[in-house]
């Protein structure tokens, strides 16, 4: 991913999309267990070209991933690194963790 195609994303304005992105799974409302493998974000909207950002936060923490949807196999899913996942999990034991994908 370059600086200009972030650059790109976060100019991008969302109203003009002509559907939202949905995240499919996990599930809103879902509960997990902090021990558990972390979950591969799934989400319903797409097309080749498209530069895609998942983000993943509680008030405290705030994980990141961007990238390309390179061709038509391209699965629009991305399995959340481990560690990555430990950290969040665990950073605000009260509140949830919220999933957006622009």
């Amino acid at each position: 991913m370059t600086d200009a195609d972030l650059a790109a994303l976060d100019a991008a304005p969302l109203a003009a999309l002509p559907d939202p992105v949905r995240v499919l799974y996990p599930l809103d409302g879902a509960v997990m267990p902090q021990n558990v493998l972390p979950p591969d974000v799934q989400w319903d909207t797409g097309a080749v070209g498209d530069v895609l950002r998942v983000v993943l936060s509680t008030p405290h923490v705030r994980i990141e991933h961007v990238e390309r949807e390179r061709d038509a196999s391209f699965e629009r899913a991305w399995s959340v690194d481990p560690e990555a996942w430990r950290i969040l999990a665990r950073s605000d034991l009260e509140s949830g963790v919220t999933i957006e994908v622009d």
